[in-house]
């Protein structure tokens, strides 16, 4: 082995611990960086110079830089992260739904109807005070205002995840469409950039930018990807294919159709098919469970306010003897918009009796106050008086369980993270054992490339 060998394996070696300290350093410029991925100069030696009876290693070179990936653990963690962002925006409407109907757990809907049939009980006792027609008719008034109140913040509500002018499902339907594009932008400058490398080099810092963006895919959706030979990922939801290669084949498309009752779907674009979202942020479900709490509260107050009608129609107004049928007390309006008022202005106007000669009777007022009471087919065999608490108990329990699923989901996002982070995050402590081992290293081989010169010199000298 001559001395120049020995020079250049010495610089070989230079050179492999000056790139190997150029990853620790990135490693570490990154450990705080959210998606990377811990980088690893892969070594390998040199060719040895084959002697007569032996080989003679020429020392080694830095082949490739990986980054420590775990497939499994990634696809994993992205469908934590679809149920995570699922059970959150479910959870998080629920919530919101149930902090419209009742404040701190009381049914704001229950205590105006309580008040209602309070004043009931006091007018059919005392039918003739002007003091108890006025105060029906006020808390008549109440229960109209509180069932617009509830219908009109349940509609806001609905609104904000989707309306004719835009909102929350829309708008993560566009950003689920620019996401796909960039996953197929990405996949195009990894596999430029790869063919550009005469070894099995990876695109690193690509790749991980292309990670980011498909566990962004998963916060909105249920994606399946799959990476192919080439590098790139192919991209699919509801099995349908939406990214291959450097092409967007298919995007997404948001309808909402105003109704009466207003519906929302979402659609294939290319494929012409409906789309099935049966995970991550951007599922249809919240609107969904909103909408239906809307259509319950209309037929509650359409219901309360039929038998309302019903009963005072049976009963006579104090302007006699004789005293006139009673009218409608309540109008919902609806079919069409929903609006409940009130039709009684005039306390002698209220049907408190129940025969037009007696103007005094309060049977009629008992009997509206019973119709409260009376179990009803069309709500589920609930009562007038207890519908509103039904349903803020359904809303109860269905966001209980949401959340508990939500924290088991936080719960494994969690564990997926950590798992990843042990095995592909940055640990400076660890870098900073590695660097050293590489300094020490460089060290041997400057010392090495200094003896290796003195004896060149020595040579030189005795010749």
């Amino acid at each position: 082995m001559s001395l120049t060998t020995s020079l250049n394996t010495g610089k070989s070696a230079l050179m492999m611990r000056q790139a190997q300290m150029s990853v620790i350093g990135n490693n570490i410029a990154n450990a705080d960086k959210a998606g990377y991925h811990r980088q690893t100069a892969e070594i390998v030696e040199n060719y040895a110079l084959d002697k007569y009876r032996y080989q003679i290693g020429t020392g080694s070179r830095v082949e490739t830089v990986v980054r420590e990936f775990d497939a499994a653990l990634e696809g994993s963690l992205r469908t934590a992260v679809e149920q995570e962002a699922y059970y959150s925006e479910l959870s998080k409407y629920m919530q919101a739904t149930e902090e419209i109907l009742a404040i701190e757990g009381q049914s704001i809907m229950t205590d105006s109807l309580t008040e209602y049939a309070n004043s009931l009980q006091d007018l059919s006792n005392d039918p003739g005070s002007e003091i108890n027609r006025r105060a029906f008719l006020a808390n008549a008034e109440r229960v109209a205002s509180s069932f617009n109140q509830q219908y009109n913040l349940l509609t806001d509500l609905r609104d904000r995840i989707a309306s004719a002018s835009g909102g929350v499902l829309e708008t993560r339907v566009e950003e689920f469409n620019n996401l796909t594009q960039q996953l197929a932008d990405v996949n195009r400058e990894i596999v430029v950039v790869e063919r550009s490398y005469n070894n099995n080099q990876q695109a690193v810092e690509l790749r991980d930018k292309r990670d980011a963006v498909a566990k962004e895919l998963a916060d909105l959706a249920d994606v399946t990807i799959t990476e192919e030979l080439d590098g790139t990922y192919t991209l699919e939801v509801d099995s349908q294919t939406v990214v291959s290669g450097d092409t967007r084949l298919d995007t997404l498309n948001f309808n909402y159709v105003a109704g009466p009752p207003p519906t929302v779907s979402a659609n294939w674009v290319t494929a012409a098919t409906p789309a099935n979202l049966t995970s991550g942020s951007m599922v249809l479900d919240t609107f969904q469970f909103v909408q239906a709490r809307i259509v319950e509260y209309e037929e509650y107050a359409q219901e309360f306010s039929d038998e309302m009608n019903r009963i005072h129609g049976l009963g006579f107004d104090a302007q006699g003897p004789p005293g006139v049928a009673g009218t409608d007390l309540f109008d919902t309006g609806l079919p069409g918009t929903f609006n409940m008022q009130l039709l009684i202005s005039d306390p002698d106007l209220v049907a408190a009796a129940d025969n037009d000669q007696n103007v005094g009777d309060g049977d009629n007022a008992l009997a509206m106050w019973d119709g409260l009471y009376i179990p009803l087919a069309s709500i589920n065999n609930d009562k007038l008086i207890d519908r509103a608490d039904r349903i803020v108990d359904f809303v109860a329990v269905e966001r209980n369980k949401a959340e508990d699923l939500h924290r088991s989901a936080e719960s494994s996002v969690e564990l997926f993270t950590n798992v990843i982070a042990e095995k592909s995050g940055v640990s400076v402590d660890e870098e900073m054992v590695h660097m050293l081992e590489s300094q020490r290293a460089f060290q041997g081989a400057a010392k090495f490339i200094t003896t290796i010169d003195q004896l060149t010199q020595t040579v030189i000298n005795l010749i």
